[in-house]
């Protein structure tokens, strides 16, 4: 690990002692910190910047409103909520530890959010796929049709084992 990296996870361990629940673990090739599974803060390694997850609109915005601010874009597409902290403020352990809290008590009391899985909700259809079965009761109800053969599709008739027989004149 490198010694910024590992300076801003010392950082935020300070910020996060003693607070309940928090769960710091790898993310992102860097240190995320948890709440209930939900992560609130970050040690970004690759800007050496500390982040944090600010859900409500005013604590964003007054995080976005610090000189050296940015919002946290990994991959080029801002994720929402994220503001990284200047890094002027990394010298201030007192206003590092208000924005860690800040962000912890918001993600700590925002409602879960559903995750919805790769293809949730889909319908897959599988060769092995259980078909559902006419009772035997239905079956012995509902007789089948005849089946035509081969030459009786081409007749435009069905097998003569299936034919009705021919009717009986009286007059013979």
């Amino acid at each position: 690990m490198g010694r910024m990296l590992e300076f801003l996870k010392e950082m935020l361990d300070d910020a996060t002692a003693g607070l309940p629940g928090v769960a710091p673990r790898r993310a992102f090739g860097s240190w995320g910190y948890y709440v209930n599974g939900r992560i609130f803060a970050l040690a970004y390694a690759r800007e050496d910047r500390l982040g944090v997850k600010l859900p409500d609109s005013g604590t964003y915005a007054a995080a976005r409103g610090l000189a050296g601010s940015s919002e946290w874009a990994p991959h080029g597409s801002p994720m929402s909520d994220w503001v990284l902290l200047p890094a002027d403020l990394h010298d201030d352990r007192d206003a590092v530890q208000e924005w860690v809290l800040r962000a912890f008590h918001l993600v700590r009391a925002a409602p879960a959010v559903a995750v919805r899985k790769a293809g949730a909700g889909k319908k897959r259809s599988t060769r092995n796929e259980a078909k559902p079965r006419a009772s035997a009761a239905t079956k012995s109800a509902t007789p089948e049709p005849p089946k035509k053969t081969s030459a009786a599709r081409k007749a435009g008739t069905t097998p003569a084992a299936s034919r009705k027989p021919p009717s009986r004149r009286s007059g013979r």
